[in-house]
Protein backbone atom coordinates (compact mmCIF):
# COMPACT_ATOMS: atom_id res chain seq x y z
CA UNK A 1 0.00 0.00 0.00
CA UNK A 2 1.29 3.60 -0.72
CA UNK A 3 2.59 6.01 1.94
CA UNK A 4 -0.08 8.46 1.28
CA UNK A 5 -2.76 6.15 2.08
CA UNK A 6 -0.91 5.30 5.44
CA UNK A 7 -0.64 9.17 6.44
CA UNK A 8 -4.51 9.01 5.59
CA UNK A 9 -5.28 6.48 8.47
CA UNK A 10 -2.59 7.84 10.68
CA UNK A 11 -4.00 11.13 9.90
CA UNK A 12 -7.78 9.99 10.86
CA UNK A 13 -7.36 7.96 13.50
CA UNK A 14 -4.94 10.62 14.78
CA UNK A 15 -7.53 13.27 14.68
CA UNK A 16 -10.71 10.96 15.80
CA UNK A 17 -8.94 9.91 19.34
CA UNK A 18 -7.69 14.02 19.60
CA UNK A 19 -11.09 14.69 19.10
CA UNK A 20 -12.12 11.86 21.65
CA UNK A 21 -9.69 13.46 24.47
CA UNK A 22 -10.85 17.00 24.04
CA UNK A 23 -14.38 16.25 24.72
CA UNK A 24 -13.19 13.59 27.63
CA UNK A 25 -11.55 17.06 28.66
CA UNK A 26 -14.46 18.49 29.98
CA UNK A 27 -14.42 19.89 33.36
CA UNK A 28 -16.49 17.74 35.94
CA UNK A 29 -17.79 17.85 39.51
CA UNK A 30 -14.10 17.56 40.54
CA UNK A 31 -12.90 20.60 39.11
CA UNK A 32 -10.09 18.12 37.50
CA UNK A 33 -7.54 19.25 35.76
CA UNK A 34 -8.21 22.81 37.12
CA UNK A 35 -5.09 24.74 35.72
CA UNK A 36 -3.69 25.42 32.57
CA UNK A 37 -0.33 23.03 33.11
CA UNK A 38 -3.10 19.74 33.10
CA UNK A 39 -5.24 20.53 30.09
CA UNK A 40 -1.53 20.72 28.18
CA UNK A 41 -0.41 17.19 30.20
CA UNK A 42 -4.14 15.76 29.47
CA UNK A 43 -4.24 16.97 25.39
CA UNK A 44 -0.92 16.39 25.01
CA UNK A 45 -1.37 12.51 25.90
CA UNK A 46 -4.32 12.36 24.46
CA UNK A 47 -2.69 13.29 21.21
CA UNK A 48 0.10 10.34 21.80
CA UNK A 49 -2.46 7.80 23.04
CA UNK A 50 -4.22 8.87 19.66
CA UNK A 51 -1.52 8.73 17.12
CA UNK A 52 -0.44 5.18 19.15
CA UNK A 53 -3.30 4.16 17.85
CA UNK A 54 -3.59 5.11 14.42
CA UNK A 55 -0.47 3.43 14.05
CA UNK A 56 -1.51 0.12 14.90
CA UNK A 57 -3.63 -0.54 11.82
CA UNK A 58 -0.31 0.17 9.09
CA UNK A 59 1.60 -2.01 11.37
CA UNK A 60 -0.62 -4.96 11.10
CA UNK A 61 -0.50 -4.27 7.39
CA UNK A 62 2.79 -4.43 6.88
CA UNK A 63 2.86 -7.49 9.68
CA UNK A 64 5.43 -5.26 11.07
CA UNK A 65 4.61 -6.86 14.81
CA UNK A 66 7.56 -5.01 16.55
CA UNK A 67 4.92 -2.14 16.81
CA UNK A 68 2.85 -3.74 19.06
CA UNK A 69 6.00 -3.91 20.99
CA UNK A 70 5.53 0.04 21.34
CA UNK A 71 1.95 -0.37 22.15
CA UNK A 72 2.49 -2.64 25.11
CA UNK A 73 5.76 0.03 26.10
CA UNK A 74 2.72 2.68 25.71
CA UNK A 75 0.14 0.75 27.91
CA UNK A 76 3.24 0.77 31.08
CA UNK A 77 3.90 4.54 30.12
CA UNK A 78 0.41 5.32 30.83
CA UNK A 79 0.43 3.19 34.30
CA UNK A 80 3.33 5.38 35.33
CA UNK A 81 1.89 8.28 34.29
CA UNK A 82 -1.42 7.37 36.21
CA UNK A 83 1.15 6.93 39.39
CA UNK A 84 2.91 10.15 39.21
CA UNK A 85 -0.67 11.73 38.54
CA UNK A 86 -1.89 9.92 41.89
CA UNK A 87 1.91 11.25 43.67
CA UNK A 88 0.54 14.88 42.53
CA UNK A 89 -2.87 14.68 43.79
CA UNK A 90 -1.73 13.34 47.36
CA UNK A 91 0.81 16.16 47.45
CA UNK A 92 -1.61 19.23 46.90
CA UNK A 93 -4.24 17.13 49.03
CA UNK A 94 -1.90 18.43 51.69
CA UNK A 95 -2.22 22.09 51.08
CA UNK A 96 -6.15 21.02 50.31
CA UNK A 97 -8.76 23.10 53.26
CA UNK A 98 -10.85 19.87 52.75
CA UNK A 99 -9.05 16.62 52.30
CA UNK A 100 -10.51 14.51 49.46
CA UNK A 101 -9.19 10.97 50.40
CA UNK A 102 -7.15 8.53 48.59
CA UNK A 103 -10.12 6.97 46.98
CA UNK A 104 -10.88 9.77 45.86
CA UNK A 105 -7.50 10.60 44.20
CA UNK A 106 -7.33 6.75 43.28
CA UNK A 107 -10.82 6.99 41.07
CA UNK A 108 -9.26 10.50 39.16
CA UNK A 109 -5.84 8.79 38.59
CA UNK A 110 -7.95 5.65 37.22
CA UNK A 111 -10.13 8.16 35.14
CA UNK A 112 -6.81 9.45 33.60
CA UNK A 113 -5.42 6.45 32.67
CA UNK A 114 -8.53 5.01 31.31
CA UNK A 115 -8.98 7.99 29.41
CA UNK A 116 -6.43 7.57 27.64
CA UNK A 117 -7.17 3.90 26.62
CA UNK A 118 -10.19 4.74 25.42
CA UNK A 119 -8.80 7.55 22.94
CA UNK A 120 -6.00 4.83 22.06
CA UNK A 121 -9.01 2.37 21.00
CA UNK A 122 -10.45 5.71 19.61
CA UNK A 123 -7.90 6.33 16.79
CA UNK A 124 -7.65 2.23 16.20
CA UNK A 125 -10.99 1.91 15.32
CA UNK A 126 -11.28 4.72 13.13
CA UNK A 127 -8.13 4.32 11.27
CA UNK A 128 -9.62 1.06 10.76
CA UNK A 129 -12.65 2.34 9.46
CA UNK A 130 -10.44 4.38 7.17
CA UNK A 131 -8.44 1.49 6.06
CA UNK A 132 -11.51 -0.38 5.23
CA UNK A 133 -13.18 2.55 3.23
CA UNK A 134 -9.84 2.90 1.41
CA UNK A 135 -9.39 -0.43 0.31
Amino acid sequence: MELQNYMLIIIIGTLAGSITRIVLLRVDYRQYPGYPHGYIVHLTLGVIASALGAVAIPAIIEKDFTAFTFLALATQQFREIRNQERTTLESLEETELIKRGKDYIEGIAKTFEARNYLVMSTAFIAALATQLGVC
